[in-house]
Formats: C-alpha cells, structure tokens, sequence
C-alpha cells in the first residue's frame, strides 16, 4: 500500500480541519451567500484536480493487491475484521471523539416535545465504551486518542469488562448524553429510545454510515479509501419530553391551564421568549433545531442562532437553529455551554394573531349617561366596554399581564377573561386600578358638579360578552366545546365580545334649565334671563327645530389619560321641557373619540313639536275645516294666519222733515285676530334654527313672561323698540299692561285723527267730535298644559261707540253732528213706534224705492301683502333670489252690516263669498269675506279677484216708519184737546161742589152757636119733636120743615153763593 504525503502530518491535519470546517459550513445551509471565488483559486483547483485524482488511483492497488498495514482487528480480543490503519491526519480532532450531531426538538405543545437526535460518529471516548485497552501503535496516544468508526465497527459485538457488549454500551453512552441534554437544557425527562442507523441528516446533507465490519475497509470494498475514521458509524434516538412549565416562561400554581394560556398569549399578539442552555461535548459539533407548537413559529433567536423556514402543509413557519462547534476542544476540555433563546409568536394559519392599530382601532366603547330628569337627584351612569388595553395603559394604571419574556403589546377582552378564570388576575385589584377618580376631576373642572362615582360592577355575561361570556361553539368560535376565551378562528382571542363594567354616581342637584340660562344670561349679559320657568322654555323649544353638527372633540377631555381610541357616547336623559330631533325625543347622543374626532348631528326642539303640527287649515266656525271650507280664512299651507273682522251695525235712520235733518245711528268694531304669524326665514338660516310659524300661544306665553320682569319681555334681553303710532312713537313693552298702553295709543291716536277732521265754512260745518274709539287686547295667559297652538287667536279690538249722527240743511247751510248714545228722537216716541216698525218690517216682501238703479259693481282682489327681506337669500330654493318674498301673510276680511228696519242692501258676490242671516228682528245684515288668494307666487293673486254688485232698498217699513210720527201725533192732539175739556168741567164741577159745602158749614156753625146762647138745645133734636108734632107757633112750630124741608133752607135766603167775597 502507497501513501503519498506531500506535507507534514501537522499542516496536512490543519488542511483537512480547514477542508472539513469549509465542507460542513457549506452542508450546514448556514451561509446567507456564496462566497466569491478569486482567479488565482479557481486555476489552483483546477490544476490539484488531476492530481489528486492520480493519486487515488494510485491508493488502490489492483485487486488482490492488500492496502491496510496493520493487524490489529484481526488479532485483538479475538478479532477477526479488518480495520483500516490509523492516521492522526484523518482525526479532525483533538480530543478523544470527533462527533457530529444533529438535535431536533419538535414542540407538540408547552409540556410535550419530540427530541431526534442523531449523531454522526467517526471517534469516540474508548473508555466510555470499553475499549480502553485498545493500543494502536504509530502517532496513537493512548491518553488523547479515542477509537475510530473502524475498530469500534469490527468490536461492537465485543463483550466489554463491564459485562455489556461495546454496542449497549456506545448507545448507552448515547442515550446517556440526551438525558443529560434534556436535563441542563430543558429541565426536562425523556424515554429515550436509541439505535444504530445507516444514515443520517447533518446540516442539511445526507451521511451515509456502516455498523458492517466487514464492508468498512479498504481492504474488503473497492473504491473505500483507507481511512480508519471513515465511513462512520451512526446512531439516531427519538425521546417524548416532558418539558417543565418555567421553561415556557409562564408560571402557574399548578391550577393554570398552561397550553391554553400559552396560546391564548400568542394568538393575543404577544410575543413569549425562551431562554435555555445548550452544550457541546469535546470534538463534537453539534446542531440544534427547535420547532415551535404547530400553533406558533419563531419570530426571532439569541445566542448566535438563526431561523429557518420551514412550511407544514401550505402553511410556513420559522424554526430556531444554533451550531455549537466544539472540534477544537482539547482531551480533557469541558462541554462547550451556550445559552440562547427564541421568542415564539403565533403562527399564521386559519387562525392569525391578534393585531391592532392603536392610534386608531377602538379599544374602549364607553357609554355615558347622565340623567337630568329630577333636577334634585341626577345620576350619572357609565358603562365601559374593554376590547384592548395598550401596555402603555396597563402601565399607567399598574396593571401587569405579561411579564419580562412574556411581551403583551395590548390585552384583549378574551385575555381578560382568559387571566381572570385562570387565575392569573384579580378582578378586584383590576377594579381598584380603573382611573375612575380622573372622571370625577374632568366633570367638576368642566361643570363644577361634586361628582363621586360610586363602585365598579362587573356585568356578567350576555350575548354581547361580560366577565363570563361563553363562546358558542360554531358560533362565535371556531372551537368544539364552549370556552370562556377561544383560540381558534376569526374571533380568537381578540376584543369582539367585550367585558363590561358600569358604575353608577352617587346623586347630585342641578338644575339643567337653571345652567342653560345661567350660561347665556353670563355670555350675552341678560341679568333677567334666568328668570324664564321652564314652561316657556317649553313653549319656545317646541316652537322651533335647531339642529347643528357638533363638534364633540371637547367631550374627550372627560376621559381618562392614556386611553386606547376611546368611542365616548353621552347619552343625555333630558327633562320634560325639551326634546331631541334625533333617535329617541328624550335622548341627547352625542359621541366622540378619544382622538378628538367627532362630529355628532345633534337637534332638539320642545316636547309638543309646533312646526310638526302648523299645516292646518283654519275656519271661522266649521269644525271639520279644509281648505276647501266656505269659511276658511287660512289656508293649510299658510305661515302667517290674521283674519280682520270689520261690524258695522246701522240701528237706526230716522227723517226728520220739519227740521230738514237726517239722523243715522251706528256702531260698530274692527277685530284683528291673529292666528299664527311666520318669521322671515333669513332671520333664522345662519343659526342653524327652523321655525316655521309662531302661534298664538307662543306670543301668550311671551307676553305673560313679561308680565313677570320690569320693562317686559325686551327688558329680559336688554332690548327696547318704538313704534310709530301717527306722529309719535310709542315704547314696545312686551306685557299685558304694555299691550294694552299700546292698544289705547292706536285708539287715541285715532280719536284724534277724526277730531281733527273739522269743517266749518259758509256752507258747510262738519263736527265728528262725538265719533269716539276704544281699543282692548285680550288678557294673555299661559296656556295651562303648556301645549302651545294656534286655535284660539289673539284679539286685538278696535270698538266705535254706539254714535248718533245727524245730518241737516238750515239757513243754506249743511250741517253734521255726533253724539255718543242713542237717537236724537225721543225715546218715548221711538218706543212707541218701535213695536209697530217691528211688525211692519217683519212681514215685509218688498219696496218701494231702489237706488242706484243698476247695481254698482265692484271688483275685490285678495288682500295680500309680500316683501322680501333679504334680496340675497333665496326662500322658495329655485335658484333665484329675487323672485321670492321672505315675508307674504294674505289675511281674510271679513265685513259685517247690518241695516236699519226698513232699508236693505242687496248684496251678490260671484264667488259665493257672500251671505245673509235672517235676523229675528227683520233687519238686513249681509257678511261677506273677502276672497282667498291660493296662488304660490303672490303677484298671481290678483287672477283670484270677486266681483260683488250693491243695491239699496227702501221698504215699506221705512215709509210706515216715517209716517206713524204724524199719525200718533194727530192722533194724540185729539186725545189731549178731549182730555182737557173733561178736565175742566170736571174741575168746575168739583169747585160748585166744594162752595155749596162750606155755605152749608158755616150755616149749621152760626145756628149752633145762637140757640147755645138762647139756652136751646139743638136743632137736631127740637126739629125731631116739631117735625114729629108738625106745627106750633115760634120755634117749636119750626118743626113742621120736618116733614115740608130742611131746617137750614132758610140760611141761604138772600145770600150770593157765587161771590168770591162769600
């Protein structure tokens, strides 16, 4: 056999080191790049390689021809084999074994893992496996030497002094080092299950070895060179770990659910690192490989390692890899340690980790309400719901999840309920952490209310989620059994199902009107706004809609520092005297985040919506009015609703022909009622505030709230206006007693007016001074259920007294007087022929005069009255400005008359607008109402006009009325002349009467007192006896008249009886 050396054994071991360490960094498929080869090089290889290739040639001799020296397999212990010589040139150590291996460890899950192990042997210690005795000759030292693949292949079968066979005993010492790998690496026991293979993997190539003695020679298979060192001898063990927990870097007590809490982490989003120590035995290169849980992968690795893809049917994953290279070690060196670690994530599958965008993925969903119903006890109730929590808010609130190689970049709602029910978290101790005394700091800074937020409460569960939700299998995650945290599916771990808790104020006293009108009355500085009660408030509100967009952002300062983004949602239970536009009339919402954004439609109005309601046609007396209704003074679609009422009632027209005059008797009134009136829109656009009308219970409302403040309503906003009222001005005060001081200025100026009106000229003398005007405005209350409306109007009245107007011609001169009262007549007489004229008229069935003789004709155009406000706003929204009238009222008139008995006016209206009671006293009274203009554009309104044609009559009655003066006059002359000629001949009667009894007096007197002083007795009993003895001489014969006359006949003898002196 020919062995050529071409260099000293020492640079030839160096080379094949060099060769050998370049040959395993390539299997190794550690090198991130080719290496770039130099010119020089590549001409060198390709030079050596015809050599070299002469020169293992020249190694095997023919065949038959012996290559291998020496004997000592065939003579030690009894050998029988060839062993291929030994040369220290081929050991590629310096230590008793040149070993490599290859460590796969395979994580079932946190307690499970499957350990390959194989190792490549070409040296091995020969005393650990009874082959210390073993002598080699040449450059073996048998102190630093060990036993190469060749001579331990040829004595496996041999029995060792320990009793074992050399194969027990190699594999036992490579059961051994697993075990002991196990312990110092993983704290963990293994079964380890060991065997002779005839390959193995090593960095990526695969190592073909031999346990066959007789194949491994030069000597005993062509082509082998001789190598005692080659080919080597293999073993390969699989081992179930049993890791310990702490290795998973989560500790427990025993109760915690490790595999399931260890999932949860990484399908959380957290990172969880691993540190252990891995070691290399002298003359052994060893490669560890670790592959995380199926659920997980390596994000990352120290120590010196690197990851590696790998892919487990179409889903890839990264495993760890370390190279401990301890080849160099001396005899006698200590196992090279190494502590490395790997930090495991969640694997990407049908089941991803957890992710969130913290500057922008809701966290926290808190609901704020604030209940202002009782003003005395409001209560302010939050509910929060958590989907995560950042670390930076679990710090802030020391609150701890993860731990210094367990990395939580949040924790969701499922991890919440993962710690609580695995015993990792204290709910109580979570509660005592929640920031709730910076909500009672933000509300008193904000609105100076004592709020004290009273304790948590954990809401339990519900389909929505809670401390204790339940998934649903199937449902809500993709596991099989009902778990209170799931790991698998589109919901694992993360923050759908959140948990709640609520906490509730302790009650507090405001007053939420009182602050409203407290913050405008300090803004704007109307020290009397806060005087209004909250029905006019009421009364306000639902007179109008405001509605605005608001900016919410500055709600954010009312939550907690450090916050993930945060929805805030307020919901403000309001009192009865408002209402919201927006979802539920009693409810304010407004919501904003954390983040500042927000911007919330918000909108209210009163509790009794007026603009819903204004859209109604209104009669004067119908009870089912439409537009259609033959008494309809405002339409349905009208916003300003006034109807004028103008009476005139003619009691009287008397013809007084003797004196030349006619007199007319009148009286009469004008009422202004007023219905609803519209607010010009561009008064109320730019504030975001529709109002659509303002009815008559608003402006009673009004006008009784100024009845409570000096000055009136204006005076509540600093405000005051005049009015003209002819050529003065009068103050506008906002009250009853202002209304009415303004009614009698309208009344006063108007008796002025006519008062002025005088003419007195040569032909002509006008007095008007006895017209006289009053004016009166109803007394405004509120309305007592605070419903404001438009069906009872306000009434403005202006009355002309009942008023005598006498018209007369005298001396070429036409003259005309007032007087306030009745008729000039007398009212003797005019009672008197008042029933007659009564009857007359009754029965009346036509005249006698009718003027003019045609009809007069009049046309009547709807009143309207328009004018645009603001020529640049365009009301009607057509595009054009101009062509729209911002305010546009059309009232109803309605005219009254009613005429004097005997005198008519015939009165037709083409539209039908006219009418004509029948009166129980026979006068003629027409009502006729001024036509309605139904046209869109008031200018179109004058298309709508009637047409009415007058005529007057003069009836019989009225004849008969001015002829029964002169009859009752004649017939009473002759009444009267008869009446005082019985008079005076009863007077002459009564006054002969009267004489004859006073002769007759002082006749009986004078008798009397004669025969008193004769010593007589009377007459009345002397004449008695006389009369009874019917004669006698003297006296007593004067009995005799007894019976022929009376005693006192003789009296009047010569006496005058009509004498005045008698």
């Amino acid at each position: 056999m020919c062995e050529v050396r071409s260099i000293s054994d020492s640079n030839r071991l160096s080379a094949m080191r060099a060769r050998y360490s370049r040959a395993s960094t390539n299997h190794s498929g550690l090198r991130s790049a080719t290496e770039p080869i130099s010119p020089a090089r590549l001409l060198l290889v390709l030079a050596l390689v015809p050599m070299l290739t002469s020169l293992h040639v020249a190694a095997d001799p023919p065949p038959g021809d012996a290559e291998v020296d020496n004997t000592f397999c065939a003579t030690w212990n009894n050998g029988t084999g060839i062993c291929d010589d030994y040369n220290f040139a081929h050991d590629l150590t310096t230590s008793q074994e040149w070993v490599r291996g290859r460590y796969l460890f395979e994580m079932q899950n946190t307690s499970i893992m499957t350990l390959t192990l194989e190792w490549e042997v070409h040296e091995f210690n020969r005393s650990l496996i009874g082959l210390g005795g073993m002598e080699l000759g040449g450059d073996f030292d048998s102190n630093d030497s060990g036993a190469p693949a060749d001579y331990i292949r040829n004595y496996l079968d041999h029995t060792t002094p320990q009793g074992v066979d050399v194969r027990d005993q190699l594999v036992s010492e490579f059961s051994a080092a697993i075990e002991s790998l196990i312990e110092t690496s993983f704290n963990g026991t293994a079964e380890v299950d060991s065997s002779l293979v005839d390959q193995v993997q090593m960095e990526g190539v695969t190592i073909q070895c031999s346990s066959e003695k007789n194949g491994d020679s030069a000597d005993e298979l062509a082509g082998l060179p001789n190598n005692a060192f080659q080919p080597p001898i293999c073993l390969r063990s699989v081992a179930t770990i049993v890791v310990d927990n702490e290795m998973m870097s989560i500790a427990t007590d025993g109760s915690l659910d490790i595999e399931r809490a260890y999932q949860g982490v990484l399908t959380m989003g957290g990172a969880v690192t691993t540190d252990f120590t891995i070691f290399s035995r002298p003359g052994h290169r060893s490669v560890f490989e670790v592959a995380p849980p199926p659920y997980a992968t390596i994000s990352a690795v120290g120590g010196g390692g690197v990851t590696a893809p790998r892919q487990q049917g179409s889903w890839n994953y990264q495993v760890g890899i370390w190279v401990v290279d301890n080849f160099g070690a001396g005899a006698g060196s200590e196992n090279q340690l190494s502590n490395v670690s790997m930090t495991t994530i969640r694997r990407s599958t049908s089941t991803s980790a957890v992710e969130f965008d913290i500057d922008n993925d809701v966290g926290i969903n808190m609901e704020m309400t604030i209940d202002l119903r009782d003003e005395i006890r409001s209560l302010v109730s939050t509910q929060v719901a958590i989907r995560y929590l950042p670390r930076s808010t679990l710090d802030e609130w020391n609150i701890s999840f993860g731990s210094d190689v367990v990395d939580l970049p949040w924790v969701t709602s499922d991890g919440i309920r993962m710690a609580y029910h695995e015993g990792l978290l204290d709910i109580d101790d979570f509660s005592d952490s929640l920031p709730l005394d910076e909500v009672n700091n933000a509300a008193f800074d904000y609105t100076g209310i004592e709020l004290e937020m009273g304790p948590v409460r954990w809401l339990d569960f519900n389909s929505t989620g809670g401390l204790n939700f339940t998934h649903v299998p199937g449902q809500t995650c993709a596991e099989s059994v009902a778990v209170n945290h799931c790991l698998l599916g589109g919901n694992a771990m993360n923050g759908t199902y959140p948990i709640y808790f609520r906490s509730t104020s302790k009650p507090f006293a405001v007053d939420p009107l009182q602050v409203l009108t407290g913050i405008i009355a300090n803004k704007y500085g109307y020290e009397n706004f806060t005087s209004l009660n909250s029905d006019d408030v009421s009364a306000v509100l639902s007179l109008l809609e405001y509605e605005v967009t608001l900016d919410t952002s500055f709600l954010a300062g009312f939550l907690p520092s450090n916050l993930p983004p945060t929805d805030l949602t307020v919901n403000l239970i309001l009192p009865s005297w408002i209402a919201s536009t927006q979802g539920q009339s009693d409810t304010i919402t407004l919501v904003v985040r954390s983040n500042g954004g927000g911007h919330t439609p918000l909108g209210f109005t009163g509790p009794n919506p007026y603009h819903e309601r204004w859209d109604d046609p209104i009669c004067e007396f119908s009870a089912g009015c439409s537009d259609s209704s033959a008494d309809l003074i405002c339409r349905s679609d009208w916003r300003t609703c006034i109807h004028v009422s103008a009476t005139l009632d003619f009691s009287e027209l008397n013809v007084m022909e003797w004196s030349q005059a006619v007199e007319l008797v009148v009286e009469g009134s004008v009422v202004v009622e007023l219905y609803r009136v519209a607010l010009p829109e561009p008064l109320t656009d730019d504030y975001g505030v529709r109002i659509e009308a303002i009815p008559a219970d608003m402006i009673r409302h009004a006008v009784a709230a100024g009845d409570e403040v000096d000055g009136g309503l204006l005076a509540m906003v600093n405000q005051s206006f005049e009015i003209p009222v002819g050529d003065q001005s009068h103050p506008l005060v906002i009250s009853n007693r202002g209304l009415q001081s303004l009614a009698d200025s309208i009344a006063d100026m108007a008796n002025s007016e006519i008062q002025s009106i005088a003419v007195d000229d040569q032909s002509m003398s006008v007095d008007l001074s006895g017209l006289q005007f009053s004016a009166s405005v109803d007394i405004l209350r509120r309305t007592p259920d605070g419903y404001i409306d438009d069906d009872e109007p306000i009434r403005f009245v202006l009355t002309l007294e009942k008023t005598s107007i006498l018209a007369r011609y005298n001396d070429g001169m036409f003259f005309v007087d007032t007087s306030v009262g009745t008729s000039m007549l007398s009212p003797v007489f005019a009672a008197m022929t008042g029933t007659f004229d009564a009857k007359t008229a009754e029965h009346e069935t036509g005249g006698v005069y009718t003027f003019p003789p045609e009809p007069l004709t009049f046309d009547v155009a709807p009143p309207t009255q328009s004018k645009d406000v603001d020529s640049g706003f365009d009301s009607d929204g057509d595009g054009n400005a101009a062509n729209d009238a911002d305010i546009d009222f059309r009232p109803v008139i309605t005219i009254d008359v009613t005429m004097p008995k005997g005198l008519s006016i015939e009165f037709t209206s083409t539209l039908g607008r006219d009418e004509h009671p029948e009166r129980q006293d026979g006068r003629n009274q027409v009502i006729y109402r001024t036509p309605l203009c139904s046209a869109e554009n008031p200018a179109d309104c004058g298309a709508q006009k009637d047409q009415v044609e007058i005529q007057f009559t003069v009836g019989y009655g009225f004849i008969i009325q001015e002829i029964t003066p002169y009859l009752f006059g004649g017939l009473g002359l002759i009444l009267l002349l008869f009446m005082l000629r019985m008079r005076k001949r009863k007077r002459k009667q009564q006054m002969l009467e009267d004489q004859r009894l006073l002769v007759k007096s002082k006749d009986v007197n004078t008798h009397a007192v004669e025969r008193e002083l004769l010593g007589l007795p009377q007459l009345g009993a002397a004449g008695g006896i006389g009369g009874f003895g019917g004669g006698g001489d003297g006296l007593i014969g004067g009995g005799a008249a007894g019976t022929g006359g009376t005693a006192d006949d003789g009296w009047y003898d010569g006496l005058d009886v009509d004498s005045k002196d008698w």
